[in-house]
């Protein structure tokens, strides 16, 4: 790349840049007030304005934000009583997978990453349905031996 960079989106950006590098002082520079080229923390100030704009747009479209189901299927049970139950859902699960990680450690695979691979391989579905990750094996592990 060459100097002034030929990409119009970093040449019209680079001028702003420049300016305020050369007229931050040294409060300015680590409070994050320097402009669009500062710090992690004017960063996430603009990251954290656009998402509340998309989030606002598609909230005015009717896009329904959030898990479709709510708390509404825990409600039948009251707050105590479906933290018990989504509890005894995650044991039943942690019991089903018992014997499969098992068969897998008994053929030597012992680490949680290699232990997931397998899982994946084997096609073995995690209880919503998605990938294996060594924290969900390690999980399922720690269930068990609680």
């Amino acid at each position: 790349m060459g100097f002034p960079p030929s990409n119009p989106r970093i040449s019209s950006f680079l001028p702003i840049c420049l300016h305020y590098h050369r007229h931050a002082d040294s409060k300015r520079a680590y409070s994050g007030q320097h402009g669009p080229c500062g710090t992690a923390q004017g960063e996430r100030k603009t990251i954290s304005a656009r998402t509340k704009a998309a989030l606002a747009a598609a909230k005015e479209r009717g896009v329904k934000l959030g898990c479709p189901k709510g708390a509404a299927h825990f409600r039948q049970y009251g707050n105590e009583l479906g933290v018990e139950a989504v509890k005894r859902n995650a044991d039943d699960q942690a019991r089903k997978m018992d014997d499969v990680i098992k068969e897998i450690q008994a053929k030597g695979t012992t680490s949680l990453k290699a232990i997931a691979d397998e899982l994946n391989k084997m096609g073995v579905p995690t209880a919503r349905n998605k990938d294996w990750y060594a924290s969900s094996v390690r999980n399922i592990i720690h269930r068990l031996q609680s």
